[in-house]
């Protein structure tokens, strides 16, 4: 199982979007990150409380699924994208959120029927290795987050952020499948061949996205 030594930061990738296309690596040794932490965790804490009933969700679902999404995990990533935009001055917004919750379902039920899903055991290790990591090199971005929210270490990367690295290693798995379906181009370097897996993912979650239907309840 390939490991990383990095936090993703949910779209950051973990904290935002629970992985996907955006990423960050540990924050610099910068005093204000700190408070910007704080100030991530202050919005994410107000935002997630409210009624998100009246928003126009319902035009992009339709009925008769197998799949729902809950009005309250909805809320949470709606409360991850506005913190984050907030906080760091990139514009997210609730349609963004409600994009990465189809994505997330869609790519669970494929990597199960592909028995792709990873088990508990290796999606534990993969957070103790990150956590692990980042008792390593302290950021201050991490440490203002933990501060506001009152969470432990553990806390914070095992309940948390937990939902977002799983969904990391359900991709993970899902490209190395996709490079066994498609070979390396001769002369073709090792990142420009991971990145054609990662263009090879986003068709494959567009046609999954063509052929179902989420509902939101």
């Amino acid at each position: 199982m390939m490991k990383y030594t990095r936090i993703v930061v949910a779209s950051l990738t973990v904290l935002v979007l629970s992985a996907g296309t955006l990423s960050h690596t540990w924050a610099k040794k910068d005093p204000d990150e700190f408070e910007r932490g704080q100030k991530y965790a202050q919005i994410y804490t107000e935002t997630v409380k409210m009624d998100r009933a009246s928003l126009p969700f319902n035009a992009f679902l339709q009925k008769n699924t197998d799949m729902t999404i809950t009005q309250e995990e909805l809320n949470d990533k709606i409360a991850r994208y506005t913190a984050y935009s907030q906080a760091f001055g990139v514009t997210l917004t609730p349609e963004q959120a409600m994009d990465k919750v189809i994505e997330k379902h869609l790519l669970r039920k494929y990597a199960l029927e592909h028995h792709l899903y990873p088990s508990e055991k290796e999606i534990i290790q993969h957070i103790e290795d990150i956590k692990n990591s980042y008792l390593q090199d302290r950021s201050p971005l991490i440490e203002g987050m933990m501060d506001e929210l009152g969470l432990s270490v553990d806390e914070f990367f095992f309940d948390f952020l937990r939902d977002g690295y799983e969904e990391e290693l359900v991709r993970l798995n899902i490209i190395n499948k996709l490079k066994a379906e498609h070979k390396k181009w001769n002369n073709e370097s090792d990142n420009d061949y991971h990145n054609r897996m990662i263009e090879e993912l986003q068709r494959l979650i567009e046609n999954l996205k063509n052929n179902s239907h989420l509902l939101v309840k």
